[in-house]
């Protein structure tokens, strides 16, 4: 995961030098449907996931095959709707109303094409990453990210040498990256999952369950997509390319950040659905609440020290960076933090099946999204705006849906949930404002961003610890006799 990490943080810095600030922006405001599909795919993949994990948890293997065969189906299906739509009135909409320099025209386009193909590839690949995720077969996503991170390195090092335009050789590099995964992951199911193949089948009543869930999720998703595309749209029209480079450079840090929470709560939604369809509803509240204190540890981790050093951790990832890059980036720590620790949440909705008032409030409010910032944008107001009223409604909306979700899991206990938020929010305070006096105090340059990495962890880790739950402090103490066995064998 760090070596990940660091390469994707090198790779974006030289993409950055080498496209410009203008079709770095533009890439950005036009491809950015890719990245954002990055983001969303894990919410795809958790929705077939759902029925996977459900019917392995009931023990009926013939289901979990058809249910991975109508997915796949229905996910073609989607990617057909958005295509044409893409191709009529997206092409329209790109070539008329989005501000774009008429010599970037024709890039433009090869970058629109391009990503509407990685689009396809994405949504094509999401039932075999579900299935992956419902075998439980974790460690394979490390290599695929390690070939993934690579094939980035390999592009940034042709956009050096390569004597073409670099903005549509970027894009169709990056198109081939998306193939590349999608036949990774085809290839690994078709050797390591032998149980669970692909059938020309059509089961009527299971359609109408997997479109209905599908549908609710998509529109959950639409809302997504409608806030985060529609956001660079938004600063396109109002602010300029510049304005969207830095709302993309904020965008490269939320993906690396959402890949610590996103990988931790993959290995718990299994567990969470396959226990709820198993009816052990004891064990589904304290993994529940288990993994939303976690969650809170987690994020606290990776994000205090950098929303406190975000102008020195720049400049030495890009050297120069536009501007609000700091305060687009800063602002977008805080996004991720309240969507990681609500991630529970929408998962054990998931697990009951019964997500239609989940996804229309989330959907309804993310859309919500778009309209106010434009409005104020369009008043005068700096372009720090946006973040400010995403944070306000996305806040709001995870707590009216965390209600929808208590409604219907009665067995869950209101007041436990909201003392784990309490206290990780009390942690995170208490935490982030002793680093943040040490940071003023002590740190300075690099040396003293590691400083900081290492004081937060041990401060807010004994603080966490101490007041962790009887099991969780169990849970970590197995955790840690495990670890402490394995490195003895090591040696």
């Amino acid at each position: 995961m760090i070596l990940v990490t660091g390469v994707t943080l090198y790779t974006s810095r030289i993409v950055l030098a080498q496209l410009g600030v203008v079709d770095f922006g533009l890439y950005n405001a036009i491809g950015g449907v890719v990245l954002l599909l990055s983001f969303i795919v894990p919410t795809l993949s958790s929705s077939v996931q759902r029925f996977l994990s459900y019917e392995i948890g009931r023990g009926d293997m013939e289901m979990v095959g058809k249910v991975f065969s109508m997915s796949i189906q229905i996910h073609l299906l989607i990617a057909g709707v958005i295509v044409l739509l893409s191709e009529t009135i997206g092409l329209w909409f790109l070539n008329t109303q989005m501000n774009i320099p008429d010599d970037r025209m024709v890039a433009a386009n090869v970058v629109y094409q391009c990503s509407i193909l990685s689009l396809v590839m994405i949504l094509w690949g999401v039932p075999f990453n579900a299935l992956i995720i419902a075998k439980q077969k974790m460690k394979i996503y490390a290599w695929f990210s390690v070939i993934t991170a690579m094939l980035k390195l390999l592009t940034a090092y042709l956009l050096i040498v390569s004597p073409i335009d670099r903005l549509s050789l970027y894009a169709v590099l990056m198109l081939l990256i998306f193939v590349i995964g999608r036949i990774n992951v085809s290839v690994y199911c078709s050797w390591k999952i032998k149980d669970v193949r692909y059938h020309r089948i059509w089961d009527k009543p299971l359609f109408r369950r997997l479109l209905s869930f599908s549908g609710w999720t998509l529109y959950g998703n639409v809302g997504n997509m409608a806030y985060s595309y529609g956001l660079n749209i938004v600063l396109n029209i109002c602010c300029g390319p510049a304005v969207n480079a830095a709302r993309a450079i904020s965008t490269q840090i939320q993906h690396v950040v959402d890949q610590f929470s996103n990988n931790f709560q993959t290995a718990v939604n299994p567990q969470l659905t396959q226990s709820y369809a198993a009816k052990d509803y004891d064990y589904v509240s304290k993994l529940f609440l288990s993994s939303t204190n976690f969650t809170f540890y987690l994020m606290a981790l990776v994000c205090i020290p950098i929303y406190i050093e975000m102008d020195d951790l720049l400049c030495i990832w890009l050297g120069s960076y536009p501007d609000y890059s700091v305060s687009f980036s800063r602002l977008t720590l805080l996004i991720c933090g309240i969507q990681a620790v609500f991630n529970p949440t929408f998962t054990l909705t998931q697990a009951t099946g019964n997500i239609q008032k989940f996804q229309t409030i989330q959907g309804t409010a993310m859309i919500l999204i778009i309209p106010l910032s434009f409005y104020f944008l369009h008043q005068g107001y700096d372009a720090d705006v946006v973040f400010y009223i995403s944070i306000i409604i996305i806040l709001l909306t995870k707590i009216v849906c965390t209600g929808v979700m208590l409604r219907l899991l009665p067995f869950l206990s209101i007041l436990s949930l909201l003392a784990v938020f309490i206290k990780g929010v009390f942690l995170v305070l208490v935490s982030g404002g002793v680093s943040f006096v040490f940071s003023n105090t002590y740190c300075n340059g690099f040396m003293g961003i590691v400083y900081l990495v290492l004081f937060n962890t041990i401060v807010y880790s004994i603080l966490a610890y101490l007041t962790l739950s009887r099991y969780e402090r169990d849970m970590v103490n197995r955790m840690l006799v495990v670890l402490k066995k394995k490195l003895n064998h090591d040696e």
